[in-house]
């Protein structure tokens, strides 16, 4: 899967890492507080990412990223209850979203200069 960015890359959220810089910010707190770098907990964060984003150790089409950042993932199901982990899928999809189409604009443009 060349140019993915995989699970691992991407389960410890930006404001995770941000907070880490910062030991005495309120998010640090909070991590520390709610224990989100758990090691099961980050574990549970990249089995979501995997099974939405990689099924079959496939790809996740650009239309199918596209869909999962502009409609959301954070819905209800029958039981009322929200998909595990649905903000980090939403944001990992925008990040993922991202990186597909700076792969797809650079692969154009190496295809104009072949031309």
């Amino acid at each position: 899967m060349e140019g993915c960015i995989s699970a691992a890359d991407i389960v410890q959220d930006k404001a995770v890492q941000d907070a880490n810089k910062n030991k005495s910010s309120p998010a640090q707190i909070t991590i520390e507080k709610l224990k989100l770098a758990h090691e099961l907990l980050i574990e549970m964060r990249r089995d979501a990412i995997d099974e939405v984003f990689f099924p079959d150790n496939k790809n996740l089409s650009e239309a199918k990223l596209r869909s999962i950042v502009e409609n959301g993932y954070s819905k209800l199901d029958k039981k009322g209850r929200y998909p595990h982990f649905c903000f980090v899928i939403e944001k990992v999809a925008k990040q993922l979203l991202r990186k597909t189409e700076q792969n797809r604009k650079r692969r154009e443009a190496i295809r104009k200069q072949s031309n």
